[in-house]
């Protein structure tokens, strides 16, 4: 797909909140927004001097690669629940809404809460992300 607007600054773009459309690993691994994400006012690709929310949108993680994603561990009355592997099929059926993100190391991290409201993390691998999108459509939600 084209693209007006490609962005490697991660550190100004806000996935919170966001809804994850799908997940496409070709050449490189593709994170899918139908709804898109939020570009701070402090990015590059951003002009307008506000915090906007973008059209249909998506992160193309160069030379990307599933790495894993589990649900971790977590204690209910006392007792440690083991954290559970979520293979890569499973992801796309999750319908995924991001909480936080981050990029470290080559690895990138998305903390994501399922439609179901179980928190999970999902770790991919990649030389950099890039945020793609072609428009804005309205401001962000978190507009100061």
């Amino acid at each position: 797909m084209s693209w007006s607007f490609i962005s490697e600054d991660w550190e100004n773009i806000s996935l919170h909140d966001c809804d994850i459309s799908g997940f496409t690993l070709d050449k490189d691994f593709v994170i899918a927004f139908e709804y898109g994400f939020d570009v701070c006012k402090e990015n590059p690709q951003n002009l307008s001097g506000r915090h906007k929310r973008t059209g249909n949108a998506a992160i193309v993680l160069k030379n990307g690669a599933f790495h894993s994603a589990e649900y971790p561990s977590y204690e209910d009355n006392g007792k440690e629940v083991p954290a559970q592997n979520i293979d890569f099929s499973e992801l796309s059926e999750l319908e995924l809404e991001v909480f936080d993100y981050y990029f470290e190391n080559g690895v990138f991290t998305l903390e994501c809460i399922t439609l179901h409201g179980e928190f999970c993390k999902v770790k991919l691998t990649c030389g950099k992300p890039l945020f793609c999108w072609n428009e804005f459509t309205e401001d962000a939600w978190f507009q100061e």
